[in-house]
């Protein structure tokens, strides 16, 4: 006697299939906020993180750490200035900076550790990042490129704010 195998449709198997590809969600911690004043929020969902950055005199900068998962496809910080000098991000492959003088869409240059681990300086640079600036009610909002952090562990950002207050 031959036993017959229920038929699995072809949704069905796709939801399966989809379900078990999920990725983990990201759990990021705060690992150092360069001032005490100053104060580091993260948001994790469906599919995107944010940082809300309150700048208490508009220099400073924190350092954020992939505990468990993935980092979500899309990241964004949002900082409490309407104008920034100069910003700088680090991650384990990349070095990034650039200045918000308008909220619009702004080009930072970048480049990638050497074999040594480090940076090579500011006439080495790789290329440029196109990072969108939008304007928010009390300030900028920076959104990456989608996938940037893909490959690391962790990431640095600072700020320094045009008038500083």
């Amino acid at each position: 006697m031959t036993r017959q195998l229920p038929k699995i449709t072809l949704q069905a198997a796709f939801w399966f299939v989809s379900l078990c590809l999920q990725a983990t969600p990201a759990e990021i911690d705060i690992t150092k906020v360069e001032k005490a004043k100053d104060k580091v929020i993260v948001e994790v969902e469906a599919g995107q993180a944010g940082f809300t950055v309150i700048s208490s005199d508009g220099i400073g900068g924190f350092k954020a750490t992939l505990k468990s998962g993935q980092w979500p496809r899309d990241m964004s910080i949002i900082i409490n200035r309407k104008t920034l000098e100069n910003f700088g991000l680090t991650t384990d492959r990349i070095w990034a900076t650039g200045q918000v003088k308008f909220a619009t869409n702004c080009w930072c240059a970048f480049q990638f550790r050497n074999r040594e681990g480090r940076f090579d300086g500011d006439e080495y640079k790789a290329g440029t990042l196109h990072i969108k600036a939008k304007e928010t009610k009390d300030g900028v909002e920076l959104v990456f490129p989608r996938n940037l952090f893909s490959d690391t562990k962790q990431l640095t950002f600072s700020w320094i704010d045009f008038y500083r207050r």
